[in-house]
């Protein structure tokens, strides 16, 4: 396939790849997504309670302020001795005055190294590879359906066959797992549960960095791409727009490359194991529970004492637990 090909696939986020070499399914170790966090304030009768897995979030209150306001009806006329402002205030943005304000929209944040030969692969077996961990990221993180809670069928035709069988097979699963290892597999994406949220606006902030290492595993050798990337949303819960807010997901991933009959293989090793903030700690059914201001009460949130810190920095997390993080 030629690096062409792959560029129109990464934009169609559905298209086929092509066959590769599969690796036995006990040489990847799948990683459990980590768990939310969880920050609260309080404001008169406002609480805003975010959470995030291993980072955490604030409400974002101007922004809920902003929006009631806007929805208040209109006092009357101003009196004659009052100068009327001429125009109306602008709608503060979903990103503006967070650091997020700054970072590209979309797939354009997903900025890749440059290709090298490296530990046995050639150059332009390091760019396919990049090009398709590219495109995975955006198929897990920025693919509607798939934020939508839908099948991350984008997703699942980019893995190599015996991965995506695998995948398909313990997406949204809960019990009788074949192997003490496996998990339900809607972990790798990024998807808010059904009816709990809509995308307030269609931009997706995106800052993030992968590198390159070697890789040697079992006789293969060739490289590995790991990755760290922040996704911001701008949620609101459906058909209520004062409830928007952001909600940033980390994504920490590693995926091993090398060549295995003369086909190139782009393994997903580990994926989307970073935090979510902010998000409910109290339901673990893989999905993304946003919290909103009038979200019922989150308990396991509220007995959270470790700070998990900035949720946009981009240092992989080692605390799975729900832990308590600075505002989105």
């Amino acid at each position: 396939m030629s690096p062409d090909d792959l560029d129109d696939r990464f934009n169609a986020l559905v298209s086929q790849v092509e066959p590769e070499r599969p690796r036995p399914r006990t040489t990847a170790r799948p990683s459990r997504r980590r768990r939310i966090t969880v920050a609260a304030v309080a404001a008169v009768a406002v609480v805003a309670v975010l959470i995030a897995a291993g980072g955490t979030v604030a409400g974002r209150l101007p922004d809920l302020l902003a929006a009631v306001e806007a929805a208040l009806p209109t006092l009357g006329p101003v009196p004659e001795e009052t100068e009327p402002v001429a125009g109306s205030p602008e709608e503060v943005g979903p990103f503006e005055g967070s650091k997020a304000e700054s970072y590209p929209n979309g797939a354009a944040g997903l900025v890749m190294p440059p290709a090298k030969a490296m530990h046995g692969l050639s150059k332009k077996d390091v760019a396919t590879a990049l090009k398709r961990v590219k495109a995975l990221m955006a198929a897990s993180h920025l693919d509607v359906p798939t934020l939508m809670g839908g099948r991350p069928k984008a997703f699942a035709d980019l893995l190599p066959p015996e991965e995506r069988a695998w995948f398909r097979k313990n997406l949204d699963r809960t019990r009788g797992f074949a192997a003490k290892d496996d998990f339900n597999t809607r972990a790798w994406v990024h998807s808010f549960a059904p009816k709990t949220a809509e995308l307030a606006t269609p931009v997706v902030k995106v800052k993030g960095k992968t590198t390159l290492g070697r890789y040697s595993d079992d006789g293969r050798t060739g490289v590995k791409i790991s990755m760290s990337y922040v996704f911001v949303y701008a949620v609101q819960r459906p058909g209520q727009p004062w409830t928007r807010h952001r909600v940033v997901s980390h994504h920490v991933g590693e995926a091993h490359v090398y060549r295995e009959d003369g086909e190139l293989v782009v393994w997903v090793y580990n994926w989307n194991t970073g935090g979510v903030t902010p998000a409910r700690c109290d339901v673990d059914d893989s999905f993304v529970h946003p919290f909103y201001p009038d979200s019922p009460r989150d308990k396991v949130a509220e007995r959270a004492t470790e700070h998990a810190g900035d949720p946009y920095d981009l240092t992989p997390e080692e605390n799975e637990a729900c832990t308590i993080s600075s505002e989105t």
